[in-house]
């Protein structure tokens, strides 16, 4: 993640100033050589100070504003006053299309003054710099998180923040069944949850209370934003587990038929026993599946395996390097062949009569042939329906037995 400047580039910066203030005072005397009042060699010397830059609040790079507005609204603030070098008109009305909206969003923005920095912010560089104020909108996440995780109360102006933390408040146990209380379980419970609960309604107004963790949490229906607003709150709501949200797009065939090639799309980033890992509960739950049916290709992946159909500006988030699909890894049902594949099915349809499962396997797709070893385990399944999500040789089978009128255990 990008950080802001350490210790040693402010003394940098304090070297700077000295700079800029012995040019001055070499400005204050040559004007009182030439016959000027001291008088008014101070005042040049206070009009140059004022536009020094502030040793903080200082920035050369968008990805760094991001990150420190993030911070402004964490807070609670509702301004933002910066100094930037290097920035067009356009650079700062797109200032936040790469933002995590999660805190709030910003409202508009204002550019008080502009002045040249010569061998100051950008060493041996004349720049151009801004000192921009930003007016923010806080979210109801940011309500809602004061009030479960601090006691604030919430304002009465905020009624849809305080539908929210009823709602949440009264699903914490729910969520959570089962969890065995680490990072992983609990990330997992509020996934599963989420994945199991909701519906994506790709009618949801796009900038809209419903397309947030209000629609996610209330209504039950939402959108890519809705899932994501939704998993960060319960986790920053009732675990310590780090997790942001990601802003960037996606191949929007995967989740509508109306839509194809990039479209905006926002999950999550969550950071698991010290590795940071993609989380994206609304590919997991793809229209027609079984009510309560849960899918996990996109829990807990890497880069790699998200940039397949993924894509987002990779210095604003966190790098997510470790292995490929974990969740299958750890849970025994990864198979490197399909006798793999038969080796875990038979154990899965041994102990129970699943409504769905998932293995992923290496090089293996299903067809009505190589199935027929699963009606010899089971012949109570009256049919087999299944669907596969692929990664290079990796395939995700995804397979609904049919007990037709048995029910499942």
């Amino acid at each position: 993640m990008p950080t802001n400047s350490p210790s040693s580039e402010k003394m940098q910066n304090n070297r700077k100033k000295i700079t800029i203030l012995l040019t001055a005072a070499l400005i204050l005397l040559a004007l009182s050589s030439c016959g000027q009042t001291l008088e008014h060699a101070a005042s040049v010397l206070t009009e140059i100070s004022k536009d020094m830059p502030a040793e903080e609040n200082t920035y050369t790079r968008i990805a760094d504003v991001n990150e420190a507005m993030q911070d402004v609204l964490r807070r609670g603030e509702e301004t933002f006053e910066f100094n930037i070098a290097d920035v067009t008109e356009e650079d700062l009305a797109h200032i936040a299309d790469h933002m995590s909206t999660f805190w709030g969003e910003p409202k508009e923005y204002s550019v008080g003054s502009v002045f040249h920095d010569v061998e100051g912010i950008v060493p041996d560089k004349a720049v151009e710099v801004k000192r921009v104020t930003n007016t923010f909108a806080l979210s109801n996440n940011y309500y809602v998180y004061e009030y479960i995780r601090g006691g604030v109360p919430i304002p009465e102006d905020q009624p849809r923040a305080k539908e929210i933390a009823g709602v949440l408040e009264s699903l914490e146990t729910e969520i959570f069944a089962g969890s065995d209380g680490t990072a992983w379980g609990q990330t997992l419970a509020a996934h599963d949850w989420l994945v199991a609960n909701l519906d994506y309604d790709e009618n949801t107004p796009e900038f809209s209370d419903q397309n947030g963790s209000y629609g996610a949490l209330v209504d039950k229906r939402t959108m890519c934003q809705g899932y994501a607003e939704a998993l960060e709150l319960i986790l920053r709501c009732y675990t310590d587990i780090e997790v942001t949200q990601v802003v960037g797009d996606a191949q929007g065939n995967v989740i509508s038929d109306d839509y194809s090639g990039w479209i905006g799309h926002a999950w999550n980033a969550v950071l698991l026993d010290g590795q940071w890992v993609h989380i994206d509960a609304t590919f997991d739950d793809p229209r027609g599946n079984p009510e309560g049916a849960v899918s996990h290709f996109y829990f807990a992946q890497n880069d790699a395996v998200m940039s397949a159909d993924h894509r987002w500006q990779s210095g604003y988030f966190p790098i997510c390097d470790g292995g490929n699909f974990p969740y299958f890894r750890n849970n025994n049902l990864f198979a490197d062949d399909m006798a793999g594949f038969e080796e875990i099915v038979t154990g899965i349809l041994s102990d129970s009569k699943p409504a769905q499962f998932e293995v992923a396997a290496v090089g293996v797709t299903l067809n009505e042939e190589n199935i027929q070893f699963m009606f010899k385990i089971d012949p109570d399944i009256g049919e087999v329906f299944w669907s596969e999500q692929t990664y290079g040789e990796i395939h995700v089978q995804t397979v609904e037995p049919g007990y037709e009128d048995e029910g499942t255990e």
